[in-house]
């Protein structure tokens, strides 16, 4: 028969194990950096002029660029403009970690 303590033991092994894969699999995946920017960026995007993501990995960081768009009325297509865009970096724990305006 076990003792108290022994399964004491074996569920706080289990809790260090299961804590343990959590932190492993903290690192961000492209879905979840390109949700970020979506947050980050929606006040500037919206149905009438949506705007476009490409999200890209270097290192520990994402970097993910929006391309912001513009009509000039409401019978036109929404269409990019020249510094209409900027970078979102993003690391691996989820934090903006620099914004780059267009130029």
């Amino acid at each position: 028969m076990r003792s108290y303590f022994d399964i004491a033991w074996s569920v706080l092994a289990a809790i260090g194990v299961s804590f343990a894969s959590v932190a492993c699999s903290s690192e961000l995946t492209q879905a979840q950096a390109t949700s970020l920017a979506k947050t980050a960026s929606a006040k500037d995007c919206a149905e009438a002029t949506p705007c476009t993501y490409d999200t890209r990995r270097e290192a520990t960081r994402w970097y993910v660029h929006v391309q912001f768009t513009h009509r000039n009325s409401p019978d036109e297509p929404a269409l990019p403009y020249p510094g209409g865009h900027e970078t979102i970096v993003i690391d691996d724990h989820g934090k903006i970690v620099e914004t780059v305006p267009g130029e």
